[in-house]
């Protein structure tokens, strides 16, 4: 009863003034909060997709530096499955070689929180920064993962070198 009155009066209000509620403001900064959340996780899409073909790029580019090693390892009787796994562990370090040089990096940032929240004018003590160290390990395992099945074709490429025709390239 009570809420329909509250809604009469404001459009009674708003004929003539621009009436707006706590909640009316509280549903528009959620909006812009969310809207601004979705386009930091599409940058972070493309972030990923950009690092996916660098990821395969340097790799390939590895197996096509290292085809002679690769024919003389397969000569001197490395099975093809050993020389997979020796690229995707290189794959597997690139990725986590990246992951802690972000959350090094991420870390040194949330050293900003203070500054941050003096230049906002938020109550000190305010964190809008926060390091959350089991987040921190999925990312870098997460991103581990995704390099090395990013580095998974270039490592079947290296799989099914001819050694005979890799000990010729130069």
């Amino acid at each position: 009863m009570m809420r329909k009155m509250l809604r009469r009066l404001k459009n009674e209000i708003s004929k003539d003034y621009n009436a707006s509620s706590v909640q009316d403001v509280r549903k528009a900064m959620l909006t812009f909060v969310n809207v601004a959340q979705m386009a930091l996780i599409g940058f972070g899409g493309l972030a990923l997709l950009a690092s996916v073909f660098g990821i395969v790029n340097t790799m390939y580019i590895s197996v096509l530096e290292r085809t002679s090693q690769i024919g003389l390892m397969k000569a001197l009787g490395m099975r093809g499955r050993d020389i997979g796994k020796m690229f995707r562990y290189e794959a597997a370090w690139v990725g986590f070689l990246g992951g802690l040089i972000g959350v090094g990096l991420a870390s040194l940032m949330s050293l900003l929180n203070p500054m941050i929240a003096n230049f906002l004018k938020l109550e000190p003590g305010t964190n809008l920064l926060v390091i959350n160290p089991l987040q921190m390990g999925l990312l870098i395992i997460g991103l581990m993962i995704m390099a090395v099945l990013s580095g998974w074709l270039p490592s079947r490429k290296a799989t099914k070198l001819d050694p005979i025709e890799a000990l010729r390239t130069e």
